[in-house]
Parts: C-alpha cells; structure tokens; sequence
C-alpha cells in the first residue's frame, strides 16, 4: 500500500488517467460527428448534449458531496445512504425527462432537432445510478473514473459505427442511451463487489431529510449548470444551429479542459473538510501550495490554447470549424478562472456555508444574462463566450468574499500576479 501522504497524488493521477481516456474518446467521436454532419446537424447534437448535461446535474441535485462527505465521516450510513439517494435521483430523473421533453417545444427548434433531444432525454433514467459519491465517500478513488471511460468509449464506438451521414442523426441518441445504461451497470457492480447492498429506499423522511441538507448545494449546482448551458440554448433561440456548431464544439475543448478542475476538487475536497476542522493554519497550508499550482497550470494552459486556437479547432474538427478558433481563445480562460474559484467553492461546502455558493452562483447568473442579451444577437458564439468568461470571474470574486468573511483568508489575486503577468507578456 503506498504511504498515506501520496494517496491523494495517486488517487488524483488514477481519475485523471481515467478523465483523460474518456476525453478522448469523447472528442474523437465528435470530431467524427464534424467531419460526418452538416454543421446544422452538429449544432443540433451540441444542443441536445447540452439539455442532457444541463438535467443530469439536476438529477444529482448535490447529494453526492453530501453522500460522500458524510459516509466518509460515518460509515455506518453507507447502507442507508446508497438506497436512499439513487431512490431520491429516480424522482428527480422523471421529473427532469418530463420538463427537458418540454422544453425544446418552447424553442423554436426544427422537428429533427426536437425529436433528438426526446431521445437523448431518456439517457436520464440511468443518471440516478452513477455511483460516483459512493465510491469518493469510501475512498475508492481509483476506480470511479473508469465509468466515464466506459461511457465515452461505448459512444465514440457506437458513432463511428453507426453514424455515416446527418441521415443518421437519431440514431446518436440511441447510442447515448446504451453507453449510459452500461455505465450505470458499472458503478452497480462495483457497489455489489465491494459489498453495499443494491437497493431502493421507501424511507421518505430520510428522503426528505437528506434532501433539505442537500438543498442548497442542489441549487447551487443547477444554477452552475444553468450558468454553462444557458449560452447555447440563447445561441440556438437567438443566432440559429449553425452558431451553435461553433459555441458548441469551443464550449465542449472548453469543459473538458474544465473537467480536470473538478477532477482536482472532488480529490482535494475530503482533505479539504478534514485540515478546516482541525485549524485555519492547517488549511492554508493546503490551500496556499495548491492555489499556486493550479495558478500556474491554468493559465499556462489557457495561454498555449488562446494562442493556438486556430489550429487545434481545424485539427479536432476539420476546416468547416474554423470559426470556432475565436470562442476558444475566449472561453479557454475559464479554465483557470474554475480551478483557483474551485478552492473558494469546496470551502463554502466543506465549512456547511453553501448556501453562499448558491448565491455566488446566482451572481453569475444575473451577469451571464445581462452580457448574454447584450452581445449574442449581434456576435453569436463569440458574445455566448464574453458572458460565460465574465460569469465565471464573478462566482470566483463573490464565493471569495464569503470565504473571507465566514471562515478566514485565503489566496487571491496577490497568488496569480506572476503567472497573469507572464501570459500578457505571451499575447
């Protein structure tokens, strides 16, 4: 067994490993769909991508961190906590197929697009299965990942295969329900190997219970996802299919680079609610080399990016996409944005202070819509892009000032000077 104290490196390498196959995966078999699809066609694929992210997080409505947090504090309420939360999911899974089925009859969407996003909707009821909280809360790290590894290759597979023209458009959701369906049969088999009992859950006080616990986090994550999944459906209402392709296929480079954010936190949140019961200091020694890191890394990544954005949208998705290469350059600093707000996010919630991330989230909100209304009309996908970049700046300055306020200082803008100052140097 390796020693303690590099467990956390470990466990993040093994979910990064994992992240980074399923990426992959994931963008070959959109630069596939590019290559193969008009870009109408395309745009339609990100738009109902988009829904279905947009409701999967409603489904999981944040009782994983809470599951995960409190099974990793108490284990005894694994049993209880592994029937009563997917039970909770279900509910929210229907509830959740029936308003995505209704929404895109609000939008003025054409009859191939509406009929994809019905299909795609029903991928949800397998999203109350994804057992990722269960495996984090009992130290599993090493084998949540391998999920979305099988989910995207299931899908990348299943695209090359079966998808040869936009005739086919359809048939993408399909395979979107069967690579869900198997990762959810993943995560239920690695719950029964590791011996926590598959079962549902007719205990509504504890439904209700650990309901109101999650609440807030709840929120907070559906405005989160509401925050990254409102520009394309204002770009699709406002700017047509076609300026979905380019917003879609930069937000999709964009949030997976993002994804190794959230990655990071979802490793470094157990130590994270462990060092602030035990003093301040003990967190800021966690926080402060760590914040440096992901400064650097960040904003090194989003400057290679932003200067090669160009290249890297035609390499993933050929020529057509040469459009894309502005909304990257502007999208990619959210990257580092994310991962320095992270630590600001997960210490609201470690610290049971997140109802304030909810109204960090809901200052983004209000920003992301004023900006959107201003500049989509006029420059589509490059304006979606300005908004979201201006409303992840202004979680991050927000959640800091409740952090500073409710539990003490932390790093901020003194953290990143170097590594901003050297990336203007660059531009």
């Amino acid at each position: 067994m390796k020693p303690s104290k590099f467990k956390a490196f470990w466990d993040f390498l093994s979910l990064s490993g994992g992240e980074t196959i399923g990426k992959i995966a994931g963008f070959v078999a959109f630069a596939y769909l590019a290559r193969v699809l008009e870009p109408s066609a395309y745009g339609s694929v990100e738009f109902a991508v988009s829904l279905l992210v947009f409701f999967s997080l409603i489904v999981d409505f944040g009782y994983g961190p809470i599951g995960a947090r409190d099974i990793s504090q108490h284990p005894e309420r694994t049993q209880n906590y592994a029937a009563v939360i997917p039970t909770a999911r279900i509910i929210l899974a229907l509830f959740s197929l029936l308003m995505m089925c209704s929404l895109v009859l609000f939008i003025n969407q054409e009859k191939q697009t509406q009929q994809l996003v019905w299909i795609f909707s029903l991928a949800l009821l397998a999203a109350p299965f994804n057992q990722r909280w269960l495996l984090q809360g009992m130290d599993k790290m090493q084998l949540v990942s391998l999920g979305q590894v099988i989910r995207m290759s299931v899908f990348a597979v299943g695209v090359m295969v079966l998808i040869h023209s936009t005739d086919d458009l359809l048939k993408i959701g399909f395979i979107e329900i069967g690579a869900s369906i198997l990762m959810a049969v993943y995560f239920l088999t690695v719950q029964h190997k590791l011996g926590v009992k598959i079962h549902l859950s007719k205990d509504f006080q504890s439904i209700f219970t650990l309901s109101k616990q999650a609440l807030s986090i709840g929120l907070s994550q559906i405005v989160w996802a509401f925050n990254q999944y409102l520009p394309t459906i204002l770009v699709a209402s406002m700017a047509g299919t076609v300026q979905v392709a380019w917003f879609g296929a930069a937000h999709r480079i964009v949030m997976s680079a993002v994804s190794f954010s959230l990655i990071y936190h979802f490793n470094l949140f157990p130590m994270l609610a462990k060092r602030l019961k035990t003093s301040h200091q003990d967190y800021l020694a966690l926080v402060k080399p760590s914040f440096t890191i992901t400064s650097w890394a960040g904003i090194g990544a989003a400057l290679a990016v932003t200067l090669f954005a160009e290249p890297i949208s035609t390499f993933i998705y050929g020529d057509k996409f040469t459009a894309t290469a502005l909304p990257v350059s502007i999208l990619i600093w959210v990257l580092p944005v994310t991962l320095l707000s992270g630590h600001a996010r997960w210490t609201l919630i470690a610290s049971h202070h997140q109802r304030y991330a909810l109204y960090a989230q809901l200052a983004g909100t209000i920003t992301i819509l004023t900006v959107s209304m201003l500049l989509i009309n006029d420059y589509g996908a490059t304006g979606a892009s300005i908004a979201m970049l201006a409303c992840a700046v202004t979680v991050w300055v927000v959640q800091y000032y409740f952090v500073t306020k409710l539990i003490g200082s932390m790093p901020f803008i003194g953290s990143i000077l170097k590594p901003s100052l050297m990336a203007l140097s660059c531009i």
